[in-house]
């Protein structure tokens, strides 16, 4: 019962993973873009990469 329970919730996630991944290789095969609203912070996001590395690139000039 509980060996049965354990392989179905692996499963479950294994497919999970399976289709989320697929959807990411769609969306960046097509280049879509969502808003993205992080749980921990907002240093990893692309956003705020890109206004970094312009913030940097501005820095660069005027020296």
């Amino acid at each position: 019962m509980i060996k049965g329970l354990i392989v179905f919730s692996l499963i479950v996630i294994w497919i999970q993973i399976t289709v989320y991944a697929y959807f990411k290789a769609i969306e960046k095969e097509k280049g879509i873009q969502h808003e993205r609203k992080p749980f921990i912070n907002h240093i990893f996001t692309d956003e705020y990469l890109q206004a970094r590395r312009d913030k940097q690139a501005k820095k660069a000039l005027k020296n």
